[in-house]
């Protein structure tokens, strides 16, 4: 048996909101204006959520840096070999095949932080370049052909 209600939805219903959709879609602060008629209630079923923060531990968020992150826990992941006691071989066991696995990400993970910091390096050093080096419309031109060599 399905517990499942769904209320009919007139079409012009559906038409308005597919409206007020590409509106807000289109004009970041359709919302906020002083004129706008609808409630709380309805702007929410449009407005996204803000992504939330990642928790990391007592008063700490993550900022997105993967390197630091990866640091951070091969540092406590060592630690905590290291506090294990010699008489607990069942558990040293499990904590050296769990770390093995664990370090290879870890080295994935540092890998591809390198890569990303090189790219954004590298982007933002064209970019500079571009604003120190060309005008106004030499860099619009320049925007222009990359976005038609990279299909946007």
């Amino acid at each position: 048996m399905d517990d499942r209600y769904f209320p009919p939805i007139p079409p012009a219903v559906v038409a308005h909101l597919a409206t007020i959709r590409m509106l807000a879609d289109e004009d970041p602060g359709y919302f906020e204006d002083p004129n706008c008629p609808y409630d709380e209630e309805l702007v929410a079923l449009f407005v996204k959520e803000p992504e939330p923060q990642v928790d990391i531990g007592p008063g700490e968020r993550w900022d997105g840096d993967f390197d630091a992150e990866a640091e951070r826990l091969y540092t406590e992941l060592r630690s905590f070999g290291q506090s294990l006691d010699s008489a607990d071989t069942a558990e040293k066991n499990t904590y050296f095949r769990l770390s093995v696995s664990l370090i290879e990400k870890l080295v994935e993970l540092k890998e591809r932080a390198v890569g990303v910091k090189k790219v954004r390096e590298f982007t933002d050093t064209v970019l500079q370049i571009m604003e120190d080096e060309l005008s106004p419309d030499q860099r619009t031109a320049i925007m222009k052909r990359l976005r038609e060599i990279l299909g946007d």
